[in-house]
């Protein structure tokens, strides 16, 4: 047995490891020719947001009139509107935030925790490089604020883009 048999059973171990990746691939190619499955694979890709590392998947759906996010295959709360291109994880994944409409009141909603209600639109939504906090724009009117972590920041006439 010796060095020759753990070699030989790595060379196994790596012809096994190719046939599950072609498995994979073809699998994947003949899936894709069933119209039903390639239509639900472009609405997610197009309609859903995958966590960082690709373990965990939301996505906005629609019953009677309202809208819910799908996180983990968990809905949240009914709404009456979720901005899709809010949708967002932390780097880690382990943190989702997104922005809900409910009685024309707009809100962020962090790990199902749903934050002040405001007027105006929000925009801008993003967790810190270190994923411990969440920041956002809100306009409520004719001027615009920061708010970290459901602190208001000073308001301003405009904020400038970089």
């Amino acid at each position: 047995a010796g060095w020759t048999g753990a070699i030989r059973q790595c060379l196994l171990l790596l012809m096994l490891n190719g046939i599950y990746w072609l498995r994979a691939k073809t699998d994947e190619g003949h899936l894709m020719r069933d119209p039903a499955y390639a239509a639900y694979s472009r609405w997610v890709e197009e309609n859903g947001l995958f966590s960082g590392d690709g373990r965990r998947l939301a996505y906005i759906a629609i019953r009677e009139n309202k809208y819910f996010v799908l996180l983990d295959g968990q809905e949240s709360k009914e709404y009456d509107g979720v901005n899709l291109h809010s949708l967002r994880f932390s780097r880690d994944g382990k943190h989702f935030a997104y922005v809900a409409v409910r009685d024309r009141k707009h809100f962020v909603v962090r790990d199902v925790q749903e934050g002040k209600a405001y007027d105006g639109g929000l925009d801008t939504i993003f967790f810190s490089p270190d994923d411990r906090h969440l920041a956002y724009a809100v306009e409520p009117g004719a001027h615009t604020r920061w708010v970290l972590d459901d602190r208001e920041c000073r308001e301003y006439d405009s904020m400038a883009n970089n």
